[in-house]
């Protein structure tokens, strides 16, 4: 139902204050419906993409599982160099935090990885054994950075590290002093912009709770409210309706949500609230419907949020326009997924050895120092 009182405006052409009342309030029906059919949509579109995606997800996870463990075992081979060594832990650290983030490894094991790497560094390392100790204990996991900052392990020599670090100091300063400028600058924007937001809102708000103070505003939440009363109702499935309608409309006066006001009066009494306020009260509830249009408006990332990290990813991955576009987003990963599972699967089978995992740790090293030009 629309809150405008007048049969004869029907043109867009036409300007007045009620119009553009009822244009904002209208706008913010249906962005109301579009938030919740979002919210709906993103349910169920994790639900039926999680199920096509599992069987081919978990197949990869498995594969990453049993080459997390080989890892391990060759990592503690003596023949291995240190640099060999901490390139191989930075593999299996990659392989370990991509499972500890899947939502498909509820079949595999994971404390008893992390307690097998635990086992694997303090045998090759014992004499940092209570330092791992505590890293695992407070889930930091970072073992391949404590052991390249563990002195002990370390074979560079000081004379080269002095003279590179005399040789790049200049060039160091001048790149962080560039840095600094540009954070500053950065800053300073945002800062203003935000100072800018601030005094809008605050403004806009002066003016909410003006409004929400105004004799028309209440007179229309009391007409609301007498007509849920729910100590009117005999029957208790009514009265526990209209409870929770009554805690709908003093939650929306509560936070100033004069959109659902209306919809509430126009909704249950029957008639437009604008007959109730006058072209003052007009224009500034005006204003604030439009600002609460723009909110809502903004939601969608908040939509994303709250639904989850998973479905978040998984909506933001996977959704396209069409369903043919989605179907085809998701057969493309799956595809891709089961490819990469069977090159992992023809590595496990093929490295069983020293000789044969040192190659693939030279390149994984080696791939640390190249800059594409």
């Amino acid at each position: 139902m629309k809150v405008t009182t007048s049969k004869t405006i029907q043109k867009e052409q036409q300007d007045t204050p009620e119009s553009r009342f009822n244009n904002a309030w209208q706008r913010i029906v249906n962005q109301r419906k579009k938030n919740q059919q979002l919210q709906k949509k993103m349910n169920s579109f994790t639900e039926t993409t999680m199920e096509q995606l599992q069987a081919p997800e978990q197949d990869y996870a498995s594969i990453l599982y049993v080459i997390c463990e080989q890892f391990l075992v060759f990592y503690q081979r003596k023949s291995l160099s240190n640099w060999q060594r901490e390139t191989l832990m930075e593999w299996f650290m990659e392989h370990y935090q991509f499972l500890r983030s899947s939502p498909f490894v509820g079949h595999l094991d994971l404390d008893s990885l992390a307690s097998q790497c635990q086992k694997a560094i303090v045998n090759m390392h014992p004499e940092i054994a209570e330092e791992v100790d505590n890293l695992w204990q407070e889930d930091g996991l970072d073992i391949e950075d404590d052991l390249e900052d563990d002195d002990s392990l370390e074979g560079d020599d000081p004379f080269t590290e002095d003279m590179f670090e005399s040789l790049f100091s200049d060039f160091i300063q001048n790149e962080a002093s560039d840095e600094q400028d540009t954070k500053e600058d950065i800053f300073s924007e945002f800062f203003r912009k935000q100072k800018a937001e601030n005094e809008k809102q605050q403004h806009e708000e002066k003016e909410l709770d003006k409004l929400m103070k105004t004799g028309a505003l209440n007179k229309l939440f009391r007409k609301i409210l007498r007509q849920l009363h729910p100590d009117l109702e005999q029957d208790e499935d009514r009265r526990k309706a209209k409870n929770q309608l009554v805690s709908q409309l003093t939650d929306a006066r509560d936070n100033g949500d004069i959109g659902t006001i209306f919809t509430m009066y126009a909704e249950h009494i029957g008639e437009s609230p604008l007959r109730s306020l006058g072209d003052a009260d007009l224009d500034n509830a005006t204003k604030v419907l439009q600002r609460q249009f723009e909110q809502l408006r903004d939601q969608k990332d908040d939509i994303l949020f709250e639904a989850g990290p998973i479905a978040a990813a998984i909506y933001s991955r996977f959704h396209r326009k069409t369903k043919k576009a989605t179907q085809e987003a998701i057969n493309d990963h799956i595809k891709e997924l089961q490819q990469d599972t069977q090159s992992l699967k023809e590595f496990s089978v093929y490295v069983t050895s020293i000789a044969k995992l040192k190659p693939y740790l030279e390149d994984r090293y080696d791939r640390q120092f190249y800059v594409p030009f």
